[in-house]
């Protein structure tokens, strides 16, 4: 049976969640004390975390690593019913977390609590991601630190004309794609879009390494249907979360892409509201 975490103050989010989880059979452990469910969270695999979205960014932030650092696959549910924090979706999103706000709340926590209970273990055999990366050390480094983290077994190609090669001899072998942008040829955006027309490899994640680039060159990644973005070097909470994204891409069947052309606008403005150039 699965396991949800429920943390919230506000009523309704609290006894409408709590409600619709029983409604699915799943068993509950709430709260109304952040701090309370973090330590949950370090002691127990959840299948789904659903907390109010009154908390601080903060709060979220600690609050996906700690569920994630236990159980990828695990869920995560931003829950705005009065949609008062409805400005913030973008934030939630970079997260990794599923925003549940207004009119839709009841609906998106029915559609997440139906595709956990229809395979609330899948996923869990080895995960093999392709990392695409030109320089050798980077690349090396990159390879040995995901599998350090016990994230996935991991292989590394030196250009995407070769990653393209490693895909299209088994579509199935890989869960996820991590590609630096600029490299010489063809370019990590040209790799993203090779992918997405490929009706065998369209659904993989693809998260984009950058270090220099501009935010106009990350954003323009998105529009090509990348599914998130780490900056190098990645740091170990980075890898989690986006790793972690990818599995749950996967295990959902949910759209590979992190953003729609008109969301990658707006994520333009809170990444450069963030320091990004």
């Amino acid at each position: 049976m699965p396991d949800l975490l429920l943390l919230a103050t506000d009523t309704k989010t609290y006894f409408g969640a709590e409600a619709i989880a029983k409604e699915f059979g799943l068993r509950v452990k709430s709260t109304v004390d952040p701090k309370l469910a973090a330590e949950w969270l370090s002691l127990k695999d959840f299948d789904v975390v659903l907390v109010g979205a009154g908390f601080n960014i903060e709060v979220h932030q600690d609050l996906t690593l700690a569920a994630w650092k236990r159980r990828p696959l695990a869920r995560y549910i931003v829950g705005d019913p009065d949609s008062e924090h409805a400005a913030m979706w973008q934030e939630f999103q970079l997260l990794g977390a599923d925003y549940a706000g207004g009119a839709d709340f009841e609906k998106k926590l029915r559609e997440v609590l139906a595709q956990v209970r229809v395979s609330p273990n899948a996923g869990d055999g080895p995960t093999r991601i392709l990392v695409v990366e030109d320089l050798d050390s980077p690349r090396d480094i990159i390879c040995f630190y995901i599998e350090s983290l016990g994230l996935g077994e991991v292989k590394g190609v030196s250009s995407a004309k070769e990653a393209l090669q490693e895909l299209e001899q088994d579509p199935s072998r890989f869960a996820c794609v991590i590609t630096d942008i600029r490299m010489p040829g063809v370019t990590g955006k040209e790799l993203i879009e090779s992918v997405r027309l490929h009706k065998k490899l369209q659904h993989l994640p693809i998260v984009v390494l950058t270090a220099y680039g501009t935010v106009d060159t990350l954003v323009d990644c998105l529009k090509a249907g990348a599914s998130g973005f780490l900056v190098k070097p990645p740091k170990r909470e980075d890898l989690v979360r986006e790793l972690g994204r990818a599995l749950r891409i996967i295990d959902a069947r949910q759209s590979p892409r992190l953003a729609t052309q008109q969301e990658a606008d707006k994520l333009r403005e809170l990444l450069l509201s963030k320091g990004f150039s």
